[in-house]
């Protein structure tokens, strides 16, 4: 019966590991929410500047440069941001990964012991049969 003590250790290890890579997932999964969330607003900011660009070529030509100004600088916090987004989409993948790992191994371990338990059970019923077998022939010889 010593498997069980080593397998529900096992079993627990990997259970708390997978609590783990759970969290560690939804903590990266915010993340990458709200970096999503930073790039719709500055997506936003830049259609308003090519919006108000557009409105200000007709009436006010002389500001264009400073609105010119403005995009590239939206364009390129927009850059970075989709950079950032990349990585961290990359970063959410590796642990669902991780996750998924975990979650094999966790099963693994519960089949393990299931088998392992059927086993015992199995050499326990054969050796509750061989003494009965005994006893019985005892009982038949006397």
């Amino acid at each position: 019966m010593a498997f069980k003590f080593r397998l529900e250790a096992s079993l627990k290890l990997a259970r708390q590991k997978m609590d783990t890579a759970q969290g560690v997932l939804s903590w990266e999964m915010r993340v990458l929410l709200e970096i999503q969330r930073e790039l719709d607003r500055e997506i936003e900011v830049l259609e308003q500047a090519l919006q108000g660009q557009a409105e200000d070529a007709l009436r006010n030509p002389h500001n264009l440069n400073s609105w010119k100004l403005h995009i590239v600088a939206q364009k390129e916090k927009i850059h970075l941001i989709t950079e950032r987004l990349r990585f961290q989409e990359s970063v959410v993948e590796e642990c669902r990964e991780a996750l998924r790992e975990c979650r094999i191994l966790v099963e693994k371990f519960k089949r393990l012991k299931e088998k392992k338990w059927k086993e015992y059970v199995a050499d326990e019923h054969r050796k509750e049969q061989a003494q009965l077998d005994e006893i019985g022939q005892r009982v038949g010889r006397e």
